[in-house]
């Protein structure tokens, strides 16, 4: 889902600022906060702040996957199709 949603975006820039890992012997959990920021089709820069909720969980070969994602929009910021300063 991820992939598909962000191809459409060019040059696309994701940061992740982590608040919170748990992890256990099977499942781990991620809370924090992201800024993501693409070009418009006019060239403009976009950004959008955010908040997000991973689960992952582990595979039997050891790797791990993500199996839920949530993200919400950051109320406390500018909202989704403001221009970066």
């Amino acid at each position: 889902m991820a992939r598909s949603n962000w191809a459409s975006l060019h040059d696309m820039d994701l940061r992740l600022i982590v608040s919170t890992r748990r992890v256990a012997p099977d499942h781990a959990t991620e809370f924090g906060a992201f800024e993501q920021s693409w070009s418009d089709s006019s060239g403009g820069r976009m950004t959008e702040f955010g908040r997000y909720v991973t689960l992952l969980a582990q595979t039997t070969d050891g790797s791990w996957l993500i199996d839920r994602f949530f993200g919400f929009e950051d109320s406390t910021r500018r909202g989704p199709g403001h221009r970066a300063p």
